[in-house]
């Protein structure tokens, strides 16, 4: 009789994961779109699945969530969320790599709203390593995105564009395209750097990034500290 039970409740727990699991990519799928309030409460309804069966330390709704509170300006409470998220992961020996990319690549893209170049840079540069060691390149592209942005900052247009070029054929390779905001900070990354190198050398540089593999140029970004 116990094992039956124990088997129904695996049951159980295991349905309540491919719920949570869905509503998280729901969540994923409407920011995307920009329906933003949308977004918020399928996301919530995952973490609640997720707290019920059991798998909250599983969730990676949070860092979408926190994804959400960037785009709406609450960088406070995003960075708060990210970082309780990202502790609690390393306490309770969360395993899932994908996730602690996401979270750095989120806190990275706070610290470039903020000026705050440094840790921009070395969350980024986390993202992109975890990304690369797992084989997973989905957001790498994202990564480079925000690297560039950073590079743009710094008053290293040609590196920029490099890394713009890289993230663009890495998500071309993909057929990925960014998230509304990356895409965004993309737009203004390459306008930024157009103005400064001028047509010519700005897409020499974006050429001959777009030429890496993605590999090779997650690598050069680890390399280097993203420094070209």
């Amino acid at each position: 009789m116990d094992c039956y039970a124990n088997g129904v409740e695996d049951a159980a727990k295991h349905g309540l994961k491919e719920v949570w699991f869905s509503q998280a990519n729901l969540g994923e799928s409407l920011i995307f779109t920009g329906q933003l309030e949308e977004a918020k409460a399928a996301l919530v309804e995952s973490m609640a699945t997720a707290a019920a069966s059991g798998q909250g330390n599983h969730s990676f709704a949070e860092v979408f969530y926190a994804h959400v509170l960037r785009i709406e300006g609450d960088n406070d409470g995003a960075r708060q969320l990210l970082e309780e998220v990202l502790e609690r992961w390393r306490t309770q020996g969360f395993a899932q790599p994908i996730s602690y990319q996401r979270a750095y690549l989120e806190l990275a893209s706070i610290d470039l709203s903020r000026r705050d170049l440094e840790t921009a840079r070395a969350n980024v540069t986390e993202s992109i390593r975890i990304g690369d060691e797992v084989g997973d390149q989905h957001r790498i592209g994202e990564g480079l995105t925000v690297l560039a942005g950073v590079c743009v900052v710094e008053g290293s247009p040609r590196d920029a564009a490099m890394f713009l070029g890289a993230g663009s054929a890495a998500d071309a390779r993909l057929g990925f395209r960014l998230r509304p905001d990356y895409q965004e900070l993309n737009d203004e990354t390459k306008q930024a750097v157009w103005d400064e190198l001028g047509e010519e050398e700005a897409i020499a540089a974006w050429a001959k990034g777009a030429e890496l593999e993605t590999h090779e140029a997650a690598r050069l970004a680890l390399d280097r500290g993203g420094s070209v």
